[in-house]
Order: C-alpha cells, then structure tokens, then sequence
C-alpha cells in the first residue's frame, strides 16, 4: 500500500477514465470500517473469463488474496474493482452479475 486508509495522500492525485482512487476503491471509502453501503464495485466489471465480482465472493476470501490479482479483464484486476476483494473489505451479499 502507497498510502494509508481512506487514502488521504494519494486519493485524488490520479485520475483515470473511470475516476479518482477516491471515487472507486473502497480501502479509500473509510479510515477504519468499510461502510458497504460507501462502496461499489465497478459495474459490469468482468474478470479475462467473464467472471464478474460474485465470482470471486463464491471462490475466495475477503480481500481476494488468492484470485484477486490474477486474470485481469479490460478494467483491470478484481481487487481494484469489487468491493469484496478492497483490503478492507466485508461480504456484500451481491446477487448474479458485477455490482
């Protein structure tokens, strides 16, 4: 990690074509407790298999240390883009396709 929760260093220093750190990571969404209702995944986010984040809720552990850096899809990896894969992150309970 380049900075510290909520991303008070870094998280609006670059913004890309989907936003700022800020706007998109939720290890940027709290100093403390991820708030799930705060954080939202990329939507239709899907992983080089077509995997989406309910993928990775069902086959690994919050955070996503076991797939969440692997097979990146046109939005990049799982871990900056679902919720449940953030560093902080909670279940969330998501139902069929990307958040």
């Amino acid at each position: 990690m380049n900075d510290s929760p909520g991303c008070p260093l870094y998280g609006d220093s670059y913004v890309g074509e989907l936003g700022s750190a800020n706007e998109n990571c939720c290890y940027c969404f709290s100093t403390d407790v991820v708030t799930p209702s705060l954080c939202e995944g990329t939507p239709e986010w899907t992983d080089v298999w077509g995997d989406g984040c309910e993928w990775y809720e069902a086959n690994d552990q919050p955070g996503c240390s076991k797939y969440g850096m692997n097979w990146e899809g046109d939005m990049g990896l799982a871990i900056d883009n679902c919720c449940f894969c953030s560093e902080t992150a909670v279940v969330t309970n998501s139902t069929g396709g990307a958040f």
